[in-house]
């Protein structure tokens, strides 16, 4: 009589776990059918920089390379810029997925001079070294990029038994932004002094040269048509609502051409924190 209960009961107790593991693992495999298709709409606050190459200094102008360099290395900033991408996710069943999308980036740094500069003069048409005084004023020369961009990415889920993540998930991402140049410029904005055309205004960059103590030409610099970036990131998305996400994206883009050949040849690359929204279109 016991063992034809306990028989029952095991039987009655595998039945149960049977159709919970049944049940969750339809409600699993639904949740993630929802979110097969996942459309994200972000902004990214982020730091633009430069790699100089090439410097090409106005010899006859009594400009050489060590002292450019020298100056681009105690003058040169963070620029800060402000992003936006509109992509769409495609997740796959093994915790993998492409990414697809359009955004706006503009990359790029700025220059600071302050007082003499070692003589350089960034734009002499604008501004001259005896307009500026050593810490009262500065003059920013902003040298700005912008770019519409294209993605298409590779993702990898990398949380999973070992890294638990309730109610979130974890994923990497490599991938390539093919970009259309829409603007290239340099925005000029002083401090403690103000030039006649204002204390915010755009210019052109361009390389003077220099004959018997007077410019002789300037040709203005070379910007790229278009340009390829390189990009990693890694995501930390969260459920905030049944159908609603949110992420935080830490991003790197590297462009693979120039942002401009002017007296340097620079690349630009920008680093920021992607902050968006996600929203399921289904399976």
């Amino acid at each position: 009589m016991i063992m034809k209960f306990k028989k029952i009961y095991g039987a009655i107790l595998f039945a149960v776990a049977l159709c919970t593991y049944n049940s969750l693992f339809a409600q699993s495999n639904t949740k993630n059918r929802k979110w097969e298709t996942v459309l994200e709409l972000s902004a990214m606050p982020a730091y633009g920089y430069r790699m100089i190459g090439q410097v090409s200094p106005d010899i006859n102008g009594g400009f050489t390379e060590v002292g450019l360099k020298d100056s681009f290395a105690q003058s040169d900033k963070l620029l800060s810029t402000l992003n936006a991408f509109a992509t769409i996710q495609k997740r796959g069943k093994k915790y993998n997925g492409n990414t697809y999308g359009i955004g706006l980036v503009t990359s790029g740094f700025d220059r600071v001079k302050t007082g003499n500069m070692f003589g350089y003069e960034v734009i002499p048409d604008v501004i001259y070294d005896n307009q500026v005084v050593a810490g009262e004023m500065e003059v920013h020369y902003q040298y700005r990029s912008t770019y519409l961009v294209g993605l298409y990415a590779w993702d990898w889920r990398i949380d999973g038994i070992s890294l638990n993540i309730p109610q979130g998930s974890l994923w990497i991402q490599l991938g390539a932004m093919p970009a259309l140049m829409l603007k290239y410029g340099i925005k000029v904005h002083t401090v403690g002094f103000e030039i006649p055309d204002g204390n915010n205004i755009w210019i052109k960059d361009y390389i003077r040269t220099t004959a018997q103590n007077r410019v002789i030409d300037k040709t203005e610099a070379q910007s790229p048509f278009g340009n390829v970036y390189f990009t990693v990131s890694s995501k930390l998305e969260y459920e905030i609502a049944k159908d609603l996400h949110a992420a935080i994206t830490p991003r790197i883009m590297q462009p693979m051409l120039p942002d401009s050949k002017g007296v340097q040849h620079y690349w630009a690359p920008v680093f920021g924190l992607q902050v968006g929204l996600l929203f399921s279109l289904g399976d």
